[in-house]
């Protein structure tokens, strides 16, 4: 695919931007491996093998971060005004909080049945069944707490965004200011532990969605002052993630750790959509649909494997990382090949799709 414009934007013919598509698929694959360490031999599940702290600092930062600039870059129309927020609320309700909804409601009794496969048990009761949908503690698929708090950023940001409107401030001006408040809710600590619709989780990433709408309106600029050797500027920030992870892990200064780290993983998103490298290219799109489904593969092939096969633990975390990105992949092919059809209608709108 040859580089469309002069300011490095690479888009196609819809507008789809290739860079902010690279970051995600990234960020999927970073999530799926951090998910198939459940086996590692540490008793935590993985969460003090170094490859998986490593991860924990960037990839949830990182889909915030594209998800700020995505909706920066989708929410103005072409006259410069804002769309509708009915039509905005419908499209983000069907997209994240209809599979959230549909997901958790059918896998409840099935995550009771595997209680004894598992650490942290779920009680069969109609108490514990509602609360499954408001709390990211209780919830039968524990990451889909990242679905409440994408919501929760989308909806919040583009009401601040219709206010800036209002009062005649230009975009730019108001990703700014929202930026500013997403930080001063950032230092409120007792907010960050709201469990409650995951309202903590979205304060705590707040930062990075903002950060993301800035670029979206300063991308051209912040691009321009970029030297055209992107890899050096990688190294560059390689270097300083890592070895802010060294120094502020476990402290409140952690938070230039995942910085460092977003921009790492953007800079290099931005290197692969500028070169002929294509491996990921056929998991652009599909990105949702691991996110949604690999949860289910990931607890197959390990806690429930592990009960019946014996193999070394990095045996179930390779099986998990290919099946767990591959078989939801295969789901995202097959709708896509029957998105005419009624039950590929059906699958899909359940998908968010």
């Amino acid at each position: 695919m040859r580089v469309m414009c002069q300011d490095r934007m690479r888009e196609d013919k819809k507008g789809f931007l290739q860079f902010i598509a690279y970051s995600q698929v990234i960020g999927i694959i970073l999530v799926v491996v951090g998910h198939s360490l459940y086996e590692y031999p540490d008793g935590c599940h993985g969460s003090t093998f170094l490859l998986s702290r490593c991860i924990y600092s960037l990839h949830m930062p990182t889909f915030m971060f594209a998800s700020g600039f995505l909706m920066m870059y989708t929410v103005f129309k072409e006259d410069g005004n804002i769309l509708g927020f009915g039509s905005f609320m419908k499209k983000k309700t069907k997209r994240l909080l209809v599979p959230f909804v549909i997901l958790t409601g059918l896998t409840f009794l099935p995550r009771i049945a595997m209680n004894s496969m598992a650490e942290d048990k779920i009680e069969f009761s109609l108490e514990m069944f509602y609360k499954s949908f408001l709390y990211g503690e209780i919830m039968p698929i524990p990451f889909f707490w990242f679905l409440q708090a994408s919501f929760l950023l989308l909806v919040t940001s583009f009401l601040m965004l219709m206010v800036g409107t209002k009062l005649k401030i230009n975009k730019k001006m108001s990703s700014l200011v929202i930026c500013g408040i997403y930080i001063g809710l950032f230092i409120w600590d007792e907010a960050k532990d709201v469990d409650f619709f995951s309202i903590g989780k979205a304060i705590k990433l707040g930062v990075y969605f903002a950060l993301g709408m800035i670029y979206a309106c300063y991308f051209k600029d912040v691009n321009s002052w970029l030297p055209r050797d992107r890899m050096t500027i990688f190294m560059v920030f390689l270097i300083m993630w890592a070895v802010l992870f060294y120094m502020t892990e476990y402290t409140e200064y952690f938070i230039f750790c995942q910085l460092s780290g977003v921009v790492m993983v953007i800079l290099l998103s931005h290197i692969i959509s500028d070169t002929k490298v294509r491996i990921f290219d056929h998991l652009i799109g599909a990105t949702y649909i691991i996110f949604l489904l690999s949860w289910y593969v990931n607890m197959l092939t390990q806690p429930v494997l592990s009960h019946y096969v014996s193999m070394p633990w990095w045996g179930y975390t390779v099986l998990s990382c290919v099946l767990g990105i591959y078989v939801p992949y295969a789901v995202y092919v097959w709708l896509q090949n029957h998105k005419q059809h009624m039950y590929g209608k059906l699958i899909s709108y359940g998908l968010g799709h």
